[in-house]
């Protein structure tokens, strides 16, 4: 709106609304609105562009310290160690059908349906794999007694993107129902227990 536009109108400009919406991401596969709306009668004489200008700052403020209120109260998602207690699992040692992948990196993330997914990627050339190589899906205790072994006293936010030296120890699981490029069938990497490497 500019001064050329309300000449053009050939009317008075009495009355102002506004509405100021924000939609933002609460980090849990959802999201929240924070919407303001004003209504202003104008006084006779009033420029109808400031007024306006000076309703946009205030509801615009408004909004923003509306998002930042809500934003704090947002819950963290981060990963706690168990109440209980249990021994991390250790792979047995000997021809047990275990094998090794060397893991260069990790994501970590927690899913909608309450569980926990843990990826693991090896090293490919000089890079990172494209596809993890072990997937882990697990709910919180498990999948504490997984990683706590090789997380140490790291800070767990989620999601996480981490660059590790890790060794992966899986057995062959299910079939995942797809061949490989080869025609022979593919399975699911069923992890046991990860080592620093």
């Amino acid at each position: 709106m500019d001064g050329k536009n309300l000449k053009d109108i050939g009317g008075m400009v009495s009355k102002i609304a506004l509405t100021v919406s924000r939609k933002l991401s609460d980090g849990d596969y959802g999201s929240f609105e924070v919407s303001g709306m004003l209504e202003m009668d104008l006084a006779p004489g009033t420029d109808p562009i400031e007024a306006f200008d000076a309703l946009d700052a205030t509801l615009t403020a408004k909004v923003a310290q509306s998002i930042r209120e809500k934003e704090a109260n947002l819950p963290q998602k981060s990963l706690e160690p168990p109440q209980t207690a249990s021994t991390a699992f250790v792979a047995p040692e000997g021809p047990t059908g275990f094998q090794e992948s060397d893991i260069v990196q990790m994501t970590f993330e927690a899913r909608a349906d309450g569980k926990y997914q843990l990826d693991l990627y090896p090293q490919i050339g000089d890079g990172v794999g494209k596809w993890p190589e072990v997937k882990f899906v697990a709910d919180r205790e498990r999948m504490w007694h997984m990683i706590s072994g090789v997380m140490g006293d790291t800070d767990i936010k989620l999601p996480m993107k981490k660059d590790v030296s890790w060794v992966a120890v899986w057995k062959q699981g299910k079939p995942t129902g797809k061949k490989k490029q080869d025609g022979t069938p593919s399975y699911y990497k069923d992890l046991e227990t990860i080592r620093d490497k």
